[in-house]
C-alpha cells in the first residue's frame, strides 16, 4: 500500500516538474521501496515539501495541504480542524459529530437533522424544520408547532390539544369527536351533534318521550307505557266504528299498542263498535264504561285481563267472546249490560271477579271453564234470564250470591271439584227445582238456597260434608227430599237439622 502511494506521488511529480529534483528523505524512501534510481531525483529545495524539507508532494505527517492523515492539513478529513474532514472535528463539512453546519448527525449544525439545534434538523432538536419532537413550528409530532398535528397545542394539530382545527378530543370548535364544540357531532351537548346527545336535531339518538307522555295521532290519543316502544290507546274524537291499531309511528318512533287505557272511551255515547289490535293485552278499568250505543266488541287472542267495570252499563252490547288468553275478568266488568245474551268463556280463565256479569238481565246461558277456580261474589247475581249454567270440573268455590236472583235457572249440577257453596249462592232462584252436589262438597253456606221455593230434590254425593250453615235450606219446597249416601244418613240428618227446611222435608238414602 505504501509503495503504491509513493508511485502515485512520483508519477504526479514527474508530470509536473519532469523529475527535476526530490527531497533526500523522499528519495531514500523511494529507493528503499524499490523504485528505479534513474527515475528519481532529489531536491531539498522543493517548495511543496512541508514535512521536514518543505516538499509539497510529501503527504505523510507534515503541513502538506494534500496530507489527509492526522495533521493540521486543510485537506486532511480524519480528525483535525480540516474544513473537509467529516469524521469528528470542527470541520464545517464534517457531518458526523462536530459543530459543522453540514453535519447532520448530532451537533449544533443548522443542517444537522438528527438531534441538535439545527433549523433543518427534523429528528429531536429545536430546529424550525424539525418535525419530530421539538419546538419547531414545522414539527408535526409532539411540540408546540402550529403545524404539528399529533399531540401539542398547535393550531394545526388535529389529534388531542386545544387546537381549533383539532377534531379528536379537545375543546376545539372544529373537533367532531368528543368535546363541547358546536361542530362536534359525536357525543356532547352540541345542538348540531346527531349521534348520542340531547340535541333536538339528532334524529338517530333523539330522546324518546318518557312514560306517561301523551301523544296524538290524528283523532287518536295515546300514552307512553314503555319508553320508545309501547303505548296505551287512551281515546279518540272519532265516533261510530273504531279500530285500535296494532302499532303507531309518532315523531319517528314506532309504538306497539299493548293496552287500552283506563276510561279511554268512558261515556262515549257515539261509539258503536270496537275492533282491538292484535297487540292488546290489557283492557283498562272503566275503558268502555257507559258506552250506551256500543253493540259489538272484537277482542284478539292475546288479551289477558279485562279491567274493573271495563264494559259496565254498555246497554246495547249483545254478545261477548272472551279469548282463551284471558286469565281474569275483573269486578263488574260487564255488570249492567242489559242486552248481553251470550258470554263465551274459554279454558284458561282463572278468575271471574265480583259482580262480573251482575244484572246482565238478558244473559240466557253460560259455560264456566274449570280453570276458573273461584266464581266470586255476585258474579252472576241478578241474571234474571239465566236458564242454563254449565260448571266445568276444576271450580272449587261458588262465591256468595254468585247465582242469586237467577230466576230462570231450573237446575244446577255442581262438579266434584267444588268444596264450598258460600252464603246466598243460589238465594232467590225461584225456578230452581233440582240441585246435584258432587263428591267434594264440604261446606254449605248460610242461606245458600234460601227462597228457592220450587227446589224439591237435593242430591248430596259427598261423604265429606262437615258444615251446613244456618238457614241453608230456608224456603225450599215444603215436601223437598234431600238424598245422601246411606252410610252418611244418620250423620247428615243430625248435621242438617234445623237448617231452615220445613218439617216435611225428608232426608233419605240415595
Amino acid at each position: 500500500m505504501r509503495k503504491r502511494f509513493i508511485v502515485l506521488v512520483l508519477s504526479a511529480a514527474m508530470a509536473v516538474s519532469n523529475l527535476s529534483g526530490f527531497g533526500t528523505a523522499v528519495y531514500a524512501e523511494a529507493v528503499e521501496e524499490g523504485y528505479p534510481q534513474e527515475n528519481l531525483k532529489v531536491s531539498d529545495e522543493n517548495p511543496d515539501d512541508i514535512s521536514e524539507n518543505g516538499n509539497s508532494d510529501n503527504i505523510s505527517g507534515n503541513g502538506n495541504l494534500d496530507d489527509v492523515s492526522g495533521n493540521e492539513n486543510p485537506d486532511d478529513v480524519s480528525g483535525n480542524g480540516n474544513p473537509d474532514d467529516v469524521s469528528g472535528n470542527e470541520n464545517p463539512d464534517d457531518v458526523s459529530g462536530n459543530e459543522n453546519p453540514d453535519d447532520v448527525s448530532g451537533n449544533e449544525n443548522p443542517d444537522d437533522v438528527s438531534g441538535n439545534e439545527n433549523p433543518d434538523d427534523v429528528s429531536g432538536n429545536e430546529s424550525p424544520d424539525d418535525v419530530s419532537g421539538n419546538e419547531n413550528p414545522d414539527d408535526v409530532s409532539g411540540n408546540e408547532n402550529p403545524d404539528d398535528v399529533s399531540g401539542n397545542e398547535t393550531p394545526g394539530d388535529v389529534s388531542g390539544n386545544e387546537n381549533p382545527d383539532d377534531v379528536s378530543g379537545n375543546e376545539n370548535p372544529g373537533d367532531v369527536s368528543g368535546n363541547e364544540t358546536p361542530g362536534d357531532v359525536s357525543g356532547n351537548e352540541n345542538p348540531d351533534d346527531v349521534s348520542g346527545n340531547e340535541t333536538p336535531d339528532d334524529p338517530e339518538e333523539q330522546t324518546a318521550p318518557k312514560v306517561g307522555t301523551v301523544l296524538t295521532d290524528g283523532t287518536d290519543k295515546y300514552k307512553v307505557t314503555k319508553e320508545g316502544s309501547e303505548a296505551a290507546y287512551t281515546g279518540t274524537t272519532a265516533s261510530g266504528a273504531v279500530k285500535i291499531p296494532d302499532k303507531v309511528t309518532i315523531d319517528g318512533i314506532t309504538y306497539q299498542i299493548t293496552s287500552i287505557g283506563a276510561r279511554a272511551f268512558e261515556n262515549q255515547t257515539t261509539l258503536t263498535s270496537i275492533v282491538m289490535g292484535k297487540n292488546i293485552t290489557q283492557i283498562g278499568n272503566y275503558a268502555f264504561s257507559d258506552c250506551l250505543k256500543l253493540k259489538t266488541v272484537s277482542m284478539k287472542a292475546g288479551v289477558t285481563s279485562i279491567g274493573i267495570e271495563a264494559f259496565m252499563d254498555c246497554t246495547a252490547l249483545t254478545s261477548i267472546a272472551i279469548p282463551k288468553t284471558v286469565k281474569t275478568v275483573k269486578a263488574r266488568a260487564f255488570m249492567g249490560c242489559g242486552k248481553l245474551k251470550t258470554a263465551s268463556m274459554s279454558a284458561g280463565l282463572s278468575t271471574i271477579g265480583k259482580g262480573a256479569f251482575r244484572n246482565c238481565t238478558a244473559l240466557a246461558m253460560v259455560t264456566i271453564p274449570g280453570s276458573a277456580s273461584v266464581i266470586k261474589t255476585n258474579a252472576f247475581n241478578g241474571c234474571t234470564k239465566l236458564a242454563s249454567v254449565n260448571l266445568k270440573g276444576g271450580i272449587t268455590t261458588i262465591g256468595s250470591s254468585a247465582f242469586a236472583g237467577c230466576r230462570a235457572l231450573e237446575s244446577i249440577t255442581i262438579p266434584k271439584s267444588v268444596t264450598a257453596i258460600q252464603t246466598n249462592a243460589f238465594n232467590g232462584d225461584t225456578k230452581l227445582r233440582t240441585v246435584t252436589m258432587g263428591t267434594g262438597i264440604e261446606t254449605i253456606g248460610k242461606k245458600a238456597f234460601h227462597g228457592c221455593k220450587k227446589l224439591s230434590v237435593i242430591t248430596i254425593k259427598s261423604k265429606k260434608l262437615v258444615s251446613v250453615k244456618a238457614d241453608a235450606f230456608l224456603g225450599i219446597h215444603a215436601s223437598a227430599v234431600i238424598q245422601v249416601k246411606p252410610a252418611k244418613l244418620s250423620e247428615y240428618t243430625r248435621l242438617m237439622k234445623g237448617k231452615g227446611q220445613g218439617s216435611r222435608v225428608a232426608i233419605v238414602k240415595m
